[in-house]
Formats: C-alpha cells, structure tokens, sequence
C-alpha cells in the first residue's frame, strides 16, 4: 500500500524501467495495481510481477491515454 508518483519525459527514444521490491509479506494473494496515463511515444509499455517464487506475469498498459487508466496483475501467490 502507499502511494509513489514517477513522471518521465524525454525529447529522444530511450528506455526506461522503473522497479519497487517489497518483503516480507505473508503468505498470501496479491494484487498488484498501478493507475497510469501517458501522452504516447510509446513502443511498449507494461507493468510485471517477477521473483515471488512463480512465473512472472505481466500486463499490457496503453501507450497512450489522457484518463487515468487501472492496470492490474491479480492472483500473485
């Protein structure tokens, strides 16, 4: 939970990853959730859920969209 802010512009291409860890959770289902919105530019953009001790999953986020938009990655064990 919390609520963490990353804004990114650029005139060229470039490529940017952008990472949070968190431990120490107990066992459990999580949802993993982030709200975005983007002016476009974008090739690819997705958010992804990796070394929790299963497959890594990933969600598609639109590369371009003025409405914030919910993207979420559910079913985390």
């Amino acid at each position: 939970s919390g609520s963490y802010r990353g804004t990114f512009w650029r005139s060229t291409a470039y490529n940017l990853y952008l990472s949070q860890y968190k431990t120490g959770l107990a066992n459990g289902l999580y949802t993993l959730r982030c709200y975005t919105r983007s002016g476009g530019g974008f090739k690819t953009l997705y958010l992804e859920a990796k070394d929790f001790g299963g497959t890594a999953k990933t969600a598609n986020i639109p590369t371009s969209t003025s409405a914030w938009t919910k993207v979420e990655i559910t079913g985390i064990n």
